[in-house]
């Protein structure tokens, strides 16, 4: 590596270096296989690269390992024979070695003795350095200083001194009067004379050369002037400060450069600069020197270190003139502090022997005029003196969560200085800090967050939004409020009835009562249920008999026919009417059968009771022999899931029912395990025989049952669905959340009709340029507990909870909106 010699007078220079014998043929690896000269390039079937020992990306060879990595090639021929001769080069493990060998050079014939030779490490629980020609060791030594990551410099040298190795610069073995005999020019890396490979490592640098080095040449080849050089002046020297000027060679190693200076030679003081110091050019580097003493002799030196090695300059002295009256200084401003409504400045502030006036100045960023009217109350005098002064100052009055440029103006009898404008910022009055989504379901997620509350002075509301796909202010859904709140908060918020498979973006919103409006977003995606079975029947009722398939439907059995009512969403004509008398049957097609004997089943359907009768036999199918049919019937107080039968074949639990109000009812059938649950509740489970015979259902009596019989039913039935696998019972609440009013319902367009208030303590109203034709109050499970067809009505004797609005006007158009009752 050339060097640049920088002669300055008055400057303290390092010693002059004794200069290394130049190489015949040098490799640096700088992402390539050629030698230095451009005349030999290295042959490798899968040629890498790494990092040099400076740090250079790519500036190193790289052996995996793998003979497909060895680099081969040749030595000039008038290296061979009994010819003097030195290789040199570094080497990094990249990891600790293994029990195997580490092979990383060799040269010449190695089958025959005294014909060439190997360098590597042999592995074990003894490691050591071996140089051999693959037959007979001619040196090794143990191994000192080693360990993974870190690069090694090694060198062997032949001649009249004999065979000698070295590690680091400093000799670990030798053989005296040793001269091979090398026959052949050949050389590898990554594989000994005798064909060997070994573990990996990193090779960079490797040189050969016609002479064999001395150990004073070795030693500064391994030192390679890697490790920096350095000299220091200082230049100009005042009263009070001064300026060291360092003079600093990186040698390509990032290098930290530290002053030390102080009244006496054991210095005091010490400054270390904050960037390092790169690159392969002399460079100078000035430092100031400040607090320093009038008329006063001062010690300085430098010192700088690298990766490599570290290098400290020669000592400097000089000496400070007398004390001079002169403009103030200013040093080390810093913001300390801030609130909501201030921020404090302190700083240090020398005088220079008069009487100092300091100013605060400030003004909403990003304006910086020269002369800020806000100054307010921000001053500071400063008696004259000759030492630097520390302050502080405070602005009040803010407003929080805002951007502030700020200066020190220090003005004396000589003139003013000022520092160059910075920028800090109030605090929010209130802050969201932590935000957290967990527990994402295929219809669900959870929402953890706290709030900061500044001070007792402040109060806040947050408000809990959510979107699917981006926000969008005009299309979120408003889920809940946090009112007047003043100290900290830490809250959960449970999104429910979402859509598996679905994007969302939900927002956090903090409003104080100093005007901060903060809005944090994030975003999840519902769970995919990918095992999700489909059912093998389904009937929808949307004014249709059939199935989904459309290959078969159910039929009036016997008394009144069935009609169709709104379902539990207020859609018309999308639920099947029994009315008492009413029974209507359905048989699948041979090639489609119900599920049979006792194979696994689940059957879910909705159902709304208009009546509610002694016995309302609301569906089965099968069979009416004992334990071949299946079905439900169900009073006031009591549910019976019944086989067929005897009461023994029943199944009896308490199961409370009323009047005008949907229930969802899954029965599961498997491994002999029979559960019943209704509105996600599991109401039993346990063992049970099915033998089902037969794939004709019935809706509204029991399976032998005619038109005069009394157990009749008065009742909606909806979205019935039957599988020929029990389903587990998250797919059953999954099953219950979808089926239930889908958040999605309410966002799809905007709206066209505004609700307020919102939130409301009980009075409502609606404005509508049409007509409106009625009003829908549904709660979140999609229960109707209102129906009103003006545009003003009451809910205060409804309980405090989220509800659904939809609105439908003159021309059929609906408006759906969420409203929050207090």
């Amino acid at each position: 590596m050339k060097k640049t010699l920088l002669s300055l007078l008055t400057y303290a220079l390092l010693p002059t270096a004794v200069l290394a014998q130049q190489p015949v043929l040098k490799f640096s690896f700088n992402n390539n296989l050629t030698s230095d000269d451009n005349q030999t390039t290295l042959t490798c079937a899968s040629p890498a690269y790494g990092p040099a020992r400076t740090g250079t990306t790519g500036a190193s060879y790289f052996f995996n390992g793998n003979a497909s990595s060895v680099a081969t090639g040749n030595i000039p021929s008038y290296l061979t024979g009994l010819a003097s001769r030195s290789v040199t080069f570094w080497a990094n493990f990249n990891a600790q070695f293994g029990p195997g060998n580490i092979d990383m050079f060799g040269l010449g014939n190695g089958s025959i003795n005294n014909a060439g030779f190997s360098l590597g490490i042999l592995g074990g629980s003894n490691p050591s350095f071996y140089a051999d020609n693959g037959q007979f060791v001619y040196a090794n030594a143990p191994i000192t200083n080693f360990a993974g990551n870190v690069w090694n410099h090694f060198a062997v040298t032949n001649g009249t001194n004999g065979f000698v190795v070295y590690q680091n610069g400093v000799q670990i073995s030798a053989i005296p009067q040793a001269v091979i005999n090398l026959i052949g020019a050949n050389f590898s890396v990554g594989m000994s004379n005798d064909l060997s490979t070994g573990n990996t490592f990193y090779m960079d640098d490797l040189a050969f050369y016609d002479t064999q080095l001395t150990p004073l040449q070795v030693q500064q080849i391994a030192n390679d002037a890697a490790t920096p050089t350095i000299s220091v002046n200082v230049n100009p020297v005042a009263d009070i400060y001064a300026t060291a000027v360092c003079i600093v060679d990186a040698n390509s190693n990032a290098t930290t450069l530290t002053v030390e200076y102080g009244t006496t030679p054991a210095f005091g003081s010490v400054i270390q600069l904050p960037n390092q110091v790169t690159g392969t050019n002399t460079q100078l580097i000035s430092v100031p020197l400040s607090n320093l003493l009038p008329e006063t002799t001062y010690y300085v030196r430098a010192t700088a270190v690298n990766g490599l090695g570290s290098a400290t300059s020669n000592t400097f002295t000089f000496t400070t003139s007398s004390f001079i009256v002169d403009v103030p200084i200013i040093q080390n401003t810093n913001v300390i502090a801030t609130s909501p409504t201030s921020f404090t400045v302190d700083f240090e502030v020398n005088p220079r022997g008069s009487q100092t006036l300091v100013e605060l100045l400030y003004t909403p960023c990003p304006n910086t005029p020269a002369m800020p009217v806000n100054i307010g109350n921000a001053t500071l005098t400063i008696p004259a003196g000759q030492g630097f002064v520390s302050g502080s100052l405070t602005v009040t009055g803010l407003s929080p969560n805002t951007d502030f440029a700020y200066s020190i103006r220090a003005t004396n009898s000589v003139s003013n200085v000022q520092t160059p404008y910075a920028c800090t910022a109030t605090v929010p009055s209130v802050a969201v800090t932590s935000n957290v989504l967990s527990n994402v379901t295929t219809n669900s997620a959870q929402l953890d967050f706290s709030v900061l509350g500044a001070n007792i002075d402040v109060n806040y509301n947050v408000l809990i939004y959510l979107d699917q796909g981006s926000f969008d202010a005009d299309t979120a859904v408003f889920v809940a409020t946090y009112s007047q709140m003043v100290l900290d908060l830490t809250g959960q918020q449970i999104f429910q009835n979402l859509i598996s498979g679905t994007p969302y973006t939900y927002r956090i919103r903090v409003e104080s009562n100093l005007g901060d409006i903060i809005n944090v977003d994030g975003s999840f995606t519902t769970l995919t249920n990918a095992n999700a079975p489909t059912p093998i029947h389904e009937f929808k009722f949307d004014n249709s008999h059939l199935d989904t398939i459309g290959d078969y439907g159910f039929q009036t059995a016997s008394g009144n026919a069935s009609s169709f009512a709104n379902d539990r969403f207020g859609n018309a004509a999308s639920a099947l009417k029994l009315i008492p008398g009413s029974s209507v049957t359905a048989t699948p097609p041979a090639n489609r059968p119900l599920p049979q004997g006792n194979s696994e089943r689940t059957i879910s359907f909705w159902a709304n009771y208009t009546t509610i009768f002694l016995e309302n036999n609301i569906f089965g199918y099968g069979s009416t022999v004992a334990g071949q049919g299946l079905g439900i019937q169900e009073n006031s107080t009591l549910v019976n899931v019944y086989l067929w039968g005897s009461s023994l074949n029943n199944i009896f639990y308490p199961g409370t029912i009323i009047t005008n109000k949907w229930y969802h009812y899954v029965i599961t059938y498997g491994n002999g395990q029979l559960k019943f649950y209704r509105d996600n509740i599991l109401y039993f489970t346990g063992s049970a025989n099915l033998n089902t015979q037969g794939s004709t259902m019935r809706l509204g009596r029991l399976l032998n049952e005619g038109p005069t019989a009394t157990n009749t039913v008065d009742a909606l039935v909806d979205d019935l669905k039957i599988y020929d696998v029990a389903l587990s019972a998250s797919q059953v609440t999954e099953l219950f959340n979808n089926n239930a009013l889908s958040v999605t319902e309410l966002i799809k367009t905007k709206n066209t009709v505004s609700v307020y208030p919102n939130p409301t303590n009980g009075i409502v109203e609606i404005d509508s340029e049409m007509q409106i034709e009625k009003v829908l109050v549904f709660q979140m499970n999609g229960q109707l507990v209102l129906e009103s067809k003006q545009s003003k009505f009451d809910l205060s004797a409804l309980p405090s909870n989220v509800y659904v609005l939809k609105i439908v006007d003159k021309s059929g158009e609906i408006s759906t909106h969420k409203l929050i009752k207090n």
